[in-house]
């Protein structure tokens, strides 16, 4: 049995330590997809609130304990939309707003994208092992830090830094496409 199903049985069994674990690891990707959708804080922690929520009641249906972060994103996803839609039916007053607004569709559909992907690809990277997701998370940084620095930092031989990084990233695709990342959805616009 993996760690991921294990967590879940033990959320199963309401073990408390079980699910501050899962809401450690997969907190940041439920506000990372509230900011792809342009939340508020307030409503984006209403949203991750309910996600919860629900998984909290439908844990025990859960068909695959190894597809929660899955079940999580589009659960949060849904919850988003739902939060739109109603603020939108709140605010609206005037017919004639729909007239006056410009809305560049293509713009916030890649805007989506790029979060939703960037949600993935960041949840991937934390299931790396650690000297590969250390390096990862170094490399990324900006300005890239040199390869010199790189080595005093995370004790790594600069000879190692590039095969490290090598084998971080086949692992990190194999991830990414197990998930249903595609590789056109990770050539978006940074």
């Amino acid at each position: 049995m993996t760690e991921l199903t294990t967590l879940v049985h033990r959320l199963i069994e309401d073990d408390e330590d079980a699910w501050e674990e899962l809401v450690s690891r997969y907190g940041g990707l439920l506000r990372a997809i509230a900011r792809g959708f342009r939340l508020s804080p307030e409503e984006a922690a209403d949203a991750a609130q309910t996600t919860w929520l629900h998984l909290l009641e439908h844990v025990e249906r859960l068909r695959d304990p190894e597809r929660v972060a899955g079940w999580l994103s589009s659960a949060m996803r849904h919850e988003c939309i739902r939060l739109i839609k109603n603020r939108n039916r709140e605010q609206l007053t005037d017919v004639d707003v729909f007239d006056r607004v410009e809305v560049d569709d293509d713009r916030l559909d890649t805007d989506l994208l790029r979060a939703e992907r960037n949600a993935a690809l960041w949840e991937a990277v934390g299931r790396l092992p650690t000297r590969q997701r250390q390096l990862l998370r170094m490399l990324a940084l900006t300005p890239t830090p040199s390869y010199d620095e790189v080595s005093a930092r995370l004790s790594i031989a600069v000879g190692a830094i590039g095969p490290t990084r090598g084998r971080a990233l086949v692992r990190l695709r194999g991830m990414l496409l197990e998930a249903g990342v595609t590789v056109d959805s990770l050539n978006l616009a940074s």
